[in-house]
């Protein structure tokens, strides 16, 4: 049903990456472990649990997530990935394709090429390169940009991409919006796609954004994508979508009556995913009761993983989906949007402020202004901050520009990040300790740790490492580390992870698979103390005993198709055996032709 709009808008601008309140309903740590779990071999994810069919703004989304949540590791992963395949990008017609397959790291090379999702891999990088300051990738970032800028046509707009035919030609509103937000290094080029998106997409009068330069009609994307690209100017988006694309559905996944957004006017659905977007945007705005209001509404669509137990997700929609799965299965780009809004985080704009604090003491003022002056028209990338996120190669009035916009600012520290052990880690030793990167500025560091979520205070201590002492085996801990200065203190994020098991986990095929190769061998993580491993397998439930082994992979040999096979790997010690659970998996059907 279509509802009248309750949640007025308002132009007040907010600096988000400062943070938001997080909600205090569904905890965001149970949906971004799942975007841990699914991470594949290749560093890629699929878009949809259960599934290898990957896309490439989804992994962009993801990667995101784990610079925002400081997995470094994980978004390095998959930037090494993409810039392994960068010849595909740098031979015509150019770009990164749409789809992937997260499984065997292949790309579908006949799917589009859109400025969009090349655009969002680019946002993903320049939030890597400003976070961490290493420039590893700077060929990737440098090849989406010229690509993207190479399509940009006589009135500031770029054109769509390529498919199989050659040249869309034609432009999509969300596709250069995504590309201004990307363009931050090339202020000329960014400034002629905002006059474009101004002058011919922008409809004042009606307060909305066409959805393209050959279609008038608007969509959800093109509204909180205004706002989150070019900022609170553009509120009256928010108010049109309210005013045609509000609405309320019953999600298929939980049965719960949910408000959102659907993607179009007239689509008798709700867009998870897009009512993610709608979240940020009204942070943009100021509106933070609003946007909690809607956070609360999606935690009425979120339901358990049946792949990795433990994390929780949200669908693509609520019903009516584009394909048969997508009410019911978890989808990774309306992850991501759930977190960016529980976060209080614009994925599409960049803050600054840390990288004019050169000497890292929390305060701007005229000792950083001497170490700019020092390095004046030299090309010193630790001052070289402007035009941001990561210079011009040239210490200048950008950089004095920006320092000045922050100046006598005492800030408060920057996040702890860098962890050890990993968010989500599994099989941790017990007598591990913790370790993480001081937030800038940081003093001194609040450490939270126990096996209640929240984690009780432990103590304040000047050192970034902590030792627990010995913990309980197989047990899930919660820790979140306050970065504390003269200045203030900044709350960390809430991680986990849990020690060894002493039975065998992380089968592989996992419980449950499907289509599994005949000649398929079985491989598991092997519990705390084993030695050897008993190992059971059969077509029988449960399966018969077969041999005792030491390795932790096991051949069973040519297997039947289309068929159920259960095992189990019981973990042998010095004093013990510790009975494993049964896992099956079934065969592919047929021969591959």
């Amino acid at each position: 049903m279509l509802l009248l709009a309750v949640f007025p808008c308002c132009a007040e601008t907010v600096c988000l990456a400062t943070g938001a309140p997080e909600t205090a309903g569904t905890n965001p740590l149970d949906l971004y472990n799942w975007l841990l779990a699914k991470q594949g071999t290749h560093g890629i994810l699929g878009n949809q649990e259960n599934e290898d069919f990957s896309g490439l703004y989804a992994n962009a989304l993801a990667a995101i997530c784990y610079i925002h949540q400081g997995d470094l590791v994980r978004a390095h992963s998959m930037f090494s990935f993409f810039q392994s395949h960068l010849d595909i990008a740098t031979t015509p017609p150019g770009g990164f394709p749409q789809f992937w397959d997260a499984s065997t790291g292949q790309p579908n090379i006949n799917s589009d090429r859109w400025i969009g999702d090349n655009a969002w891999l680019l946002i993903a990088l320049n939030h890597y390169l400003y976070v961490t300051r290493d420039d590893t990738f700077e060929d990737i970032r440098y090849t989406i940009a010229q690509w993207l800028i190479g399509l940009q046509v006589a009135d500031g707009g770029i054109l769509a991409g390529y498919n199989t035919i050659g040249l869309m030609n034609w432009k999509s509103t969300e596709g250069n919006l995504d590309c201004y937000a990307a363009l931050i290094d090339y202020p000329t080029q960014r400034q002629r796609v905002r006059d474009f998106l101004v002058n011919y997409m922008w409809i004042r009068a009606e307060g909305r954004f066409r959805m393209g330069s050959t279609v008038s009609q608007s969509s959800l994307d093109g509204c909180s994508f205004g706002v989150g690209a070019l900022g609170s100017d553009f509120a009256m988006a928010l108010q049109y979508a309210e005013s045609v694309m509000l609405r309320q559905e019953i999600s298929d996944a939980t049965g719960n009556l949910v408000t959102g957004f659907s993607d179009f006017p007239g689509e008798n659905r709700i867009w998870i995913e897009g009512t993610g977007q709608m979240i940020v945007a009204y942070r943009v705005v100021g509106q933070h009761d609003v946007a909690q209001s809607y956070i609360v509404e999606l935690d009425k669509a979120i339901f358990p993983s049946v792949r990795f137990p433990g994390t929780k997700g949200l669908a693509c929609h609520t019903n009516n989906p584009s394909w048969a799965t997508g009410s019911t299965t978890i989808f990774v780009p309306s992850q991501a949007w759930y977190l960016f809004g529980a976060w209080g985080f614009n994925p599409m704009a960049y803050e600054y402020h840390e990288t004019v604090d050169f000497n890292a003491d929390g305060r701007i003022d005229f000792k950083d202004h001497s170490i700019l002056t020092k390095y004046w028209d030299q090309n010193e990338p630790s001052v070289d901050v402007g035009p941001p996120p990561s210079g011009d190669g040239r210490v200048d009035s950008k950089d004095l520009r920006i320092l000045a916009q922050y100046w006598l600012r005492g800030n408060s520290p920057g996040q702890a990040g860098n962890i050890s052990p990993l968010n989500g880690a599994i099989n941790v030793d017990p007598n591990a300790d913790l370790s993480w990167s001081a937030g800038t500025g940081a003093a001194s560091h609040d450490v939270y740790f126990g096996t209640s979520n929240p984690p009780p205070f432990v103590h304040n201590q000047i050192a970034t490492a902590f030792a627990p002492g010995t913990m309980a085996i197989g047990t899930t801990y919660y820790w979140r580390i306050d970065e504390i200065n003269p200045w203030g203190a900044t709350i960390g994020m809430i991680w986990s992870f849990k020690t060894m098991f002493l039975e065998a986990t992380n089968p592989n095929p996992f419980d449950g698979a499907g289509a599994v190769n005949t000649t398929a061998c079985l491989s598991w993580t092997p519990g705390l103390g084993a030695v050897s491993h008993d190992v059971y397998f059969g077509t029988s439930n449960p399966p018969p005993f077969v041999h005792n082994q030491a390795d932790t992979t096991f051949d069973p040999g040519t297997m039947a198709y289309l068929t159920m096979y259960y095992w189990r790997i019981d973990e042998v010690s010095d004093y013990q055996t510790v009975p494993g659970s049964t896992w099956n998996f079934e065969t592919i059907i047929s021969p591959p032709p």
